[in-house]
């Protein structure tokens, strides 16, 4: 296990809630709430562009383990 796991681990569990809210917030959209839909929306849109710029900020995978799991 190296370093970067759990950095990565954390990294996909935010894009995992960021797009449950996101995911959510349509479904109050359509429903009719619209508010607090749109908000939830939003909020789980701006999540998702912050857990991709984590999940990115962790560089490219390590050449050595990309031959292992090959």
């Amino acid at each position: 296990m190296s370093a970067a796991a759990p950095a990565e681990a954390g990294a996909r569990r935010w894009l995992q809630a960021a797009a449950l809210a996101t995911a959510c917030g349509i479904a109050l959209d359509v429903v009719g709430t619209g508010a607090l839909g749109a908000w939830l929306t939003f909020l789980g849109a701006i999540g998702l562009g912050y857990g991709v710029h984590r999940l990115g900020r962790l560089g490219a995978d390590d050449p050595r383990r990309a031959r292992r799991r090959a």
